[in-house]
């Protein structure tokens, strides 16, 4: 009878078959989870942050005022200023994690190269904001007798961290259902998303009342809307499930461990029968 080759040890296995098919997807995953152990860092300093933030001047403030609750507050300014510098830091590792997640080479490709330069817009608006806060507040002492210049300068640095929320608002916008689709996240947190966009991006027109009515609400609004979304979302990823549970698969046998189909001789032997 005629032998039966054994197959060749290393000879390659058809695409899609055997256990590397899956490492993408556990690689997907592992990604994710580290995304989110990042956004739960981000906001867990992020918070705090802004609570600190608030102790300092208001734009609304006159110019002495503001000089002077620079000068009394200087020490909680200049703690929120270092937590907003570690926040971003946080944050830029969490942006690249988010924009990395979905399929840049399906349908979503442009969506997540928008995402990808919105958020590290974010980040970068963001960074010059803090560091420029908390050099007021480091040499208040010099500029106290400036009034004019001090506020000057802090109207400037406001007007910056206003108009980061257009960049917040399309990098949420260009992320919420690129997550729907590669199964991230639900679709009402998608939703969600979308309106703390769309109440952060009216805020951003706040640079022409500098704390005032009617934006000011909506800036704070929108702010506190997207730090939730951020915190929600963190929490999806985290709890992302496993690649074979979310496509309804079974992951394939291990190599080497596979059963052969009952009564066919084994390859490699001689049939004796005949």
């Amino acid at each position: 009878m005629q032998r039966i080759a054994a197959p060749r040890r290393g000879a390659p296995r058809a695409p899609g078959v055997g256990p590397d098919a899956w490492a993408p997807q556990v690689e997907g995953r592992r990604s994710a989870w580290w995304t989110g152990v990042a956004g739960l860092a981000l906001t867990a300093i992020l918070v705090p942050a802004i609570v600190t933030e608030t102790a300092g001047p208001d734009a609304g403030d006159s110019p002495a005022a503001v000089a002077s609750e620079f000068a009394s507050a200087r020490t909680t300014v200049l703690v929120s200023g270092a937590l907003f510098l570690i926040a971003m830091t946080l944050g830029l590792v969490f942006v690249i994690g988010l924009t990395s997640l979905p399929d840049r080479d399906g349908p979503d490709r442009a969506l997540a190269r928008i995402a990808s330069a919105s958020g590290l817009l974010v980040i970068a608006i963001l960074t010059v904001y803090a560091a420029s806060f908390a050099a007021i507040a480091a040499s208040i002492h010099v500029l106290r007798a400036h009034q004019s210049l001090v506020y000057a300068f802090f109207c400037v640095v406001s007007a910056i961290d206003d108009g980061a929320g257009i960049f917040i608002a399309i990098f949420v916008i260009s992320i919420a259902y690129p997550f729907v689709r590669a199964g991230y996240c639900p679709r009402w947190l998608a939703r969600l998303g979308l309106a703390a966009a769309a109440v952060r991006a009216i805020g951003t027109l706040d640079v022409t009342t500098l704390g005032a009515l009617p934006f000011a609400p909506f800036m704070a609004v929108g702010t506190v809307l997207c730090v939730v979304w951020i915190g929600l979302i963190r929490t999806s990823l985290v709890r992302t499930p496993d690649p074979a549970r979310r496509t309804g698969t079974k992951r394939p046998a291990a190599a080497g461990r596979a059963r052969r189909p009952h009564g066919r001789p084994s390859a490699g032997r001689r049939d004796n029968r005949t």
